[in-house]
């Protein structure tokens, strides 16, 4: 009779009981890595539907408040917060729809060029939307699969959008003047803050930014601005266009000018669109090509022939809209379609 070895089943036994343990870890580490797998999945799938309610929150706050500008509502910001927050409602979030304490409505400026949003209800121009999911709220925090087994039973949610009504992107150019960025954000030398223009003077002192203009991108000629002045044919003007300049003034062209602004002004004023071209905010006497960037509205309010103070006068129009893409450099009138901007 063959004897047995106890040994080697006593061995066997102590192997078993390893390979148990492990299959045991890896089991842990697989629900592990399965926890991640759906959770991470389910917080990207969250994350998107809550930015996707910010997003139209902001845009639709920041499309009313073009629209009031449009209308020329005196409180800019009325209805904005209101439509934001019913926008942002038609939007689902983990199967359930945003509720009114989940979005946060913020009215204010967007600067740009600095590329910050600041509250205010001064000449605002930019809804910011914040869409939350947390403890506290009418839809509490996201709650999770496999991962409640790790002690990880939920997770906040949060998405923030800025929208933003700015310049208007097209625009009818009809007057032979162009005006400097300079003029709008230099706010220490010219006044300019957040919507408030000031008047310009385009005389002999040149300290308004601006300069006449053929319009086109060619050797600049007192003739064809002339021309223009007197009810000629005007160039088309998009962003982005090179147009020329020159310094100086012809006395004819003033003559011209008084008459046709004798023969357009309604009420005193003659309101004419020009185009704002790329100084790098440096304001000075403009006699070379630059990039256009933008347009303005501008009231002409005298023209004076003679003496010292001979020139053109007029006001940069402020906190007008058109219904049109607004997402270049605001000079005064806004484009009343917004655009995402953070």
């Amino acid at each position: 009779m063959k004897q047995i070895d106890r040994r080697s089943f006593s061995k066997r036994r102590k192997e078993s009981g390893t390979v148990a343990v492990l299959v045991a870890l890896c089991l842990i580490v697989i629900v592990g890595f399965l926890a991640l797998a759906l959770d991470i999945g389910y917080v990207m799938v969250t994350r998107n539907e809550s930015q996707d309610a910010a997003d139209a929150a902001a845009l639709a706050g920041a499309r009313r408040l073009g629209e009031n500008y449009y209308t020329k509502v005196a409180d800019k910001t009325t209805d904005v917060e209101s439509v934001s927050e019913t926008t942002a409602g038609l939007n689902k979030v983990a199967t359930q729809n945003v509720a009114r304490d989940n979005v946060d409505i913020k009215i204010g400026w967007w600067d740009q060029y600095s590329g910050t949003f600041t509250e205010t209800s001064t000449s605002p121009n930019a809804v910011q939307a914040t869409v939350t999911r947390r403890t506290g709220l009418t839809s509490g925090p996201i709650r999770t699969f496999v991962a409640g087994v790790m002690g990880i039973a939920n997770f906040r949610m949060e998405a923030t959008a800025t929208a933003a009504i700015q310049g208007e992107c097209t625009g009818e150019v009809d007057f032979p003047i162009g005006i400097g960025r300079s003029w709008f954000s230099n706010k220490s030398a010219q006044g300019y803050s957040k919507g408030i223009c000031t008047e310009i003077a385009i005389n002999d002192t040149m300290s308004s930014c601006a300069g006449w203009t053929n319009l086109e991108n060619k050797k600049y000629k007192w003739q064809d601005v002339d021309a223009i002045i007197k009810g000629g044919p005007v160039p088309d003007v998009d962003i982005g266009d090179i147009i020329e300049f020159g310094g100086g003034v012809v006395q004819t062209m003033l003559d011209d000018l008084v008459v046709r602004f004798n023969a357009e002004k309604v009420n005193g004023i003659w309101t004419v669109h020009i185009p704002v071209f790329e100084d790098n905010n440096v304001c000075q006497n403009p006699n070379k090509a630059y990039v256009v960037i933008g347009y303005a509205t501008m009231d002409i309010y005298d023209v004076i022939t003679t003496g010292n103070n001979k020139g053109l006068y007029g006001k940069i129009v402020c906190e007008e809209a058109d219904m049109t893409r607004g997402t270049c450099f605001y000079a005064g009138t806004y484009g009343a379609v917004p655009g995402l901007v953070k």
